[in-house]
């Protein structure tokens, strides 16, 4: 069945006529230097924060009070010292965020996190700083604050249960993305590209920021596959010795039932944190309704040999 699947996906290759081995790229750098402003880079975490509050408030708030006091002894203990934090000079940055304004002990906990995680210096005066840091440590602070807020569901839960109310939370978080990006789509704000023109725009900015050893192959202008070696996602989760959380907190977001809309489709087979290489196949779904997936044995070869 195996090589029957790899024949049939062969032919549908050589029919689009092009270079079927796919191009190889080794981009993987965790010590590449990123400049960012302070108050916008503090503020995407400050969101973060506040809005899946507001979802947990949303789908039960009667564990609302345990969850935030877990998430808040996840975010302590992953602090060891660090500089202290004022949250009075970042009123302008949670004007309107219903769970920081109100309390500023918590705001000043997650900004003495931020300087941790990011092993940046700052007294907040300034926000319009510009701060340089790795990319490996701003991976890290996002993707462990979404760790820490969606692991604190098992905390109060279990895992089972932990899993099902986590996976109902970012089925809100795309109910209220999807609102903007079809807003987005309505009002012409989002620019019309083939697939072949976004992979183009990826693989440039995966390269500067230094984010994965990767391969790529244009099945055509409409479908593109790529295999990831490694990735600073999985990366920079590794100590937290959790994999399926990890997961759960960082790619699984885009792996939800609930993610596909707008001008693309994304589907995966596996990703880093549990497997040798992640597979990820990307289409217009103007142009394929449901596209046959890759086979992995297929993938696993891209940018290496002929396929």
């Amino acid at each position: 069945m195996l090589n029957l699947q790899l024949e049939n996906f062969g032919k549908e290759l050589k029919k689009a006529g092009e270079d079927m081995v796919g191009e190889s790229i080794k981009a993987y750098n965790p010590n590449a230097k990123v400049k960012l402003k302070l108050g916008e880079r503090l503020k995407q975490s400050l969101t973060k924060v506040n809005k899946i509050f507001g979802y947990v408030m949303e789908l039960d708030s009667e564990v609302f009070e345990n969850y935030s006091k877990a998430f808040r002894r996840r975010i302590s203990d992953a602090i060891v010292g660090g500089i202290e934090a004022d949250s009075n000079k970042v009123k302008e940055l949670i004007n309107g965020f219903e769970f920081l304004e109100k309390d500023p002990d918590f705001t000043s906990l997650i900004m003495k996190y931020f300087l941790h995680t990011l092993n940046v210096h700052s007294d907040f005066e300034n926000l319009e700083e510009e701060i340089e840091v790795t990319s490996f440590n701003d991976v890290r602070e996002f993707r462990h604050l979404g760790y820490y807020l969606a692991k604190s569901c098992a905390d109060i839960m279990g895992n089972e249960e932990g899993i099902s109310f986590w996976k109902r939370i970012v089925a809100l978080q795309h109910r209220d993305h999807k609102k903007k990006v079809e807003s987005a789509m309505k009002s012409k704000e989002a620019p019309e590209l083939t697939m072949k023109e976004r992979g183009d725009k990826y693989v440039k900015s995966w390269i500067d920021y230094g984010l994965a050893d990767f391969a790529r192959l244009d099945i055509d202008d409409h479908k593109v596959l790529f295999r990831f070696d490694i990735c600073l996602t999985p990366e920079a989760m590794k100590d937290l010795n959790d994999p399926e959380w990890a997961y759960l907190s960082s790619c699984y977001v885009t792996d939800a039932p609930e993610f596909n809309y707008g001008p693309q489709r994304l589907r995966r087979t596996q990703t880093l944190h549990t497997a040798p290489f992640c597979d990820e196949f990307y289409w217009d779904p103007t142009v394929y309704d449901e596209p046959e997936q890759p086979v992995l044995e297929f993938t696993e070869k891209l940018g290496k040999k002929e396929v």
